[in-house]
């Protein structure tokens, strides 16, 4: 009797997740809008915004009702996303297409989001069957994965330069003592480049929440990402070779400024100097030695409490003179 009951208990439930998480998941269309270069399209219980951001670029919002989030982002030039090229709408065999004229948004029937080019080439799409899901404030992006096709960036990854096989938090962690493997680490820039047969194509998530990517790790023929909540805005960038990528994706977020003429010198650093006679003592030896210095770091040993701004003034108590 016991083992009868737990059995429907666990049929019970299984069956109630998969429900709730083929409710929150994408599915056939039923209506679309355009207006400029921005497309609406509602999918079964999400609106998915398309925004095409420049030629060989879009950005993609899923939202669980048709109110996406007003969020400004912290990453993004506010002017990197307000002169995009008007897009084309045409009905395809699979869908609705929306087009610059360079690379095409294709929104399938079961609500599968495809990106290909102007000759017809399938740069990246969804994973039939999964796609985009939530669960509450949390959501996954499922995307196809080829099987020569490699991935590389997210930023401090001590692991293999080709993510591939690999699985990654995005969570800034202050990791003394990190080896090889450790995730995550002290930076997180969720942008990633992915390099098919000599074509690229780069993926930015727009977003502040704890994330993560699987690329291939879980299943082998696909890879994913998500958030445990905030908005799933991510932006799609087409090369179609690497460095068209990264340029598109620096124009969106900010270029490296130059730097001043004493960043490009000799800078000494370790872990740490500490106190201040100390650091003066550093510099006269080098001074007298003749090696020509720009910089020594200090690292946290300045700090109060390891409290950003607050300076120890045990350790440092004329602080600013040495500046």
């Amino acid at each position: 009797m016991i083992r009868t009951l737990s059995r429907r208990f666990l049929f019970l439930s299984l069956t109630l997740l998969i429900a709730l998480a083929t409710a929150a998941q994408t599915s056939p269309i039923t209506s679309a809008e355009l207006n400029k270069n921005a497309a609406l399209v509602h999918t079964g219980p999400l609106w998915l915004r398309l925004t095409a951001i420049s030629p060989t670029a879009f950005r993609v919002e899923y939202s669980q009702s048709r109110k996406f989030s007003k969020h400004s982002s912290f990453a993004v030039l506010p002017a990197a996303t307000t002169n995009g090229p008007n897009l084309q709408r045409h009905a395809t065999k699979d869908g609705e297409a929306f087009s610059t004229g360079k690379i095409s948004a294709v929104i399938g029937h079961t609500g599968i989001l495809t990106f290909i080019d102007a000759s017809g080439y399938v740069i990246s799409s969804d994973k039939p069957g999964f796609s985009v899901q939530f669960h509450g404030p949390a959501f996954r992006v499922y995307k196809s994965m080829p099987i020569d096709e490699h991935y590389f960036g997210l930023g401090d990854k001590a692991d293999a330069i080709d993510h591939r096989s690999q699985a990654f938090t995005m969570w800034n962690t202050d990791a003394y003592g990190w080896v090889g493997g450790s995730d995550p680490l002290y930076k997180s820039i969720p942008f990633f480049l992915a390099l098919r047969q000599g074509k690229s194509y780069g993926i930015y998530l727009d977003n502040t929440y704890r994330t993560s990517f699987d690329f291939g790790k879980e299943a082998s023929d696909m890879y994913s990402y998500g958030s445990t909540g905030g908005a799933l805005d991510y932006y799609f960038f087409y090369g179609p070779d690497p460095k068209s990528v990264i340029s598109q994706y620096t124009a969106l977020t900010g270029h490296t400024p130059l730097p001043p003429r004493w960043a490009l010198g000799y800078q000494q650093s370790r872990y740490s100097y500490y106190p201040e006679s100390r650091v003066y003592e550093i510099a006269k030896e080098l001074r007298e030695h003749h090696i020509p210095t720009d910089a020594l770091y200090l690292d946290i040993d300045y700090l109060q409490g390891y409290r950003a701004f607050d300076i120890n003034r045990r350790y440092f108590p004329t602080f600013e003179k040495m500046v």
